[in-house]
């Protein structure tokens, strides 16, 4: 047991680093957050077959992230990295569905 306040923080920063740690301070944060508790998370995810919502490729349990409006705050499902990271660049669909024009116009000839 620790004995001062120091030697109790150095326990909790160890504890964080280890995998049972991180899966603590993953769950704490999901649920402040986005007030989604780890069953609905579980769900979500078996619902979604363990796939990214876009690209539809395979994410561990432990990888996949949870995507959400930046404006409401409420969750629309779970992405991979790639997908989640290529949304956080875009702050409306009409950017997107320009995005979408310009490849189809512009196919690099």
């Amino acid at each position: 047991m620790p004995k001062s306040k120091e030697e109790h923080w150095e326990v909790k920063k160890r504890y964080r680093k280890t995998a049972l740690g991180k899966q603590s301070v993953q769950r704490a944060y999901q649920k402040y957050t986005y007030g989604l508790i780890p069953k609905k998370r579980l769900r979500m995810y078996i619902d979604q077959n363990g796939c990214c919502a876009i690209c539809k490729e395979a994410v561990s349990y432990s990888e996949i992230l949870t995507d959400h409006n930046h404006t409401t705050g409420k969750i629309r499902g779970l992405l991979c990295r790639r997908c989640n990271s290529m949304l956080g660049g875009l702050d409306d669909s009409s950017f997107l569905q320009a995005a979408v024009i310009y490849l189809g116009e512009n196919d690099g000839q």
